[in-house]
């Protein structure tokens, strides 16, 4: 299906919850197109060939890699015009697409105008524990890489009051986009990372595709993939299961880049964090609910 009826999958996150794994797993289903950041500040991310093609003959520009500025722009000047070129890079079979969302891609205004106008628009919510989130995205930045890079032994110290606020704008991004789907009354759905994500990438998937069927979607795996691939291994490197390669570097799987089992051990200065938190108003409420281990 590739006509302007398809319907799209919104991914509300935020960076370093474990999207781009789930991202990958989902497109193993073969019925759904899986966009990763198209609408990233600096462009979009991860375009294969097909998607490349359908957004330069739609801009007109003559586009040689996806994180061109020219792009860029354009998709977030046309954010409509660009679901639909995206609709008809999708392959034969495929009958749905997904994109990813964080809170500096689109404005919630923006997403409204332009994801309600579709009556078939569901909602993927993916959570993870907002202390992980921060410290992996603390890490990140430090060492300017966001993919490959083992973290285990960077110990970063992290501040309290930048915890707060990066975790007060994260929590706004949440509330809005769940209250613009449920105005709406969209089908959603919430993926918890400690909950969801296991060891086993077969059994991650099953959930995945359950939450698909809470949202009016096919909620079973495909009986080929289970066939081909088995519970041990899914996802065979670099192979996608809708006759193309995956555009997708192999680290976009799961990559624990931080293997560490306590915040403790994550940052050099978790005592005085945890004493800095408290201390601030409903500090100690945010450091039991979000920062607790165990």
């Amino acid at each position: 299906m590739t006509g302007p009826q398809m319907p799209w999958i919104c991914l509300v996150s935020v960076p370093r919850s474990g999207t781009n794994h789930i991202c990958r797993l989902l497109e193993r289903l073969g019925w759904l197109r899986v966009y990763l950041e198209i609408f990233d500040p600096g462009g979009p991310s991860w375009l294969d060939a097909e998607a490349l093609a359908a957004l330069a003959r739609a801009t007109g520009l003559d586009l040689a890699r996806a994180k061109d500025p020219r792009l860029g722009a354009w998709v977030h000047a046309r954010p409509a015009e660009t679901l639909a070129a995206l609709e008809h890079a999708a392959a034969p079979g495929q009958r749905a697409c997904l994109v990813k969302l964080f809170h500096d891609h689109l404005a919630p205004e923006r997403v409204a105008e332009t994801f309600l106008r579709r009556a078939e628009t569901r909602f993927l919510f993916v959570r993870r524990r907002p202390i992980d989130s921060y410290i992996s995205l603390v890490k990140a930045r430090h060492v300017g890489r966001w993919l490959g890079v083992p973290t285990t032994d960077l110990r970063l110290p992290i501040e309290a009051d930048a915890f707060c606020r990066w975790h007060d704008s994260a929590s706004r991004w949440f509330a809005r986009m769940e209250a613009l789907a449920a105005a709406a009354g969209r089908p959603a759905s919430t993926v918890i990372y400690e909950r969801d994500i296991h060891p086993s990438d077969l059994t991650t998937l099953r959930g995945l595709a359950n939450r698909l069927g809470q949202l009016g979607l096919p909620g079973h795996l495909p009986a080929r993939l289970i066939a081909e691939h088995g519970a041990k291994r899914l996802i065979a490197a670099g192979a996608g299961l809708v006759g193309r390669e995956s555009p997708w570097p192999p680290a976009l799987g799961i990559d624990r880049q931080d293997t560490a089992a306590s915040c403790a051990e994550k940052v050099s200065n978790w005592a005085r964090f945890e004493a800095d938190l408290a201390r601030l108003p409903g500090g100690l409420d945010r450091l039991e609910r979000y920062c607790a281990d165990g």
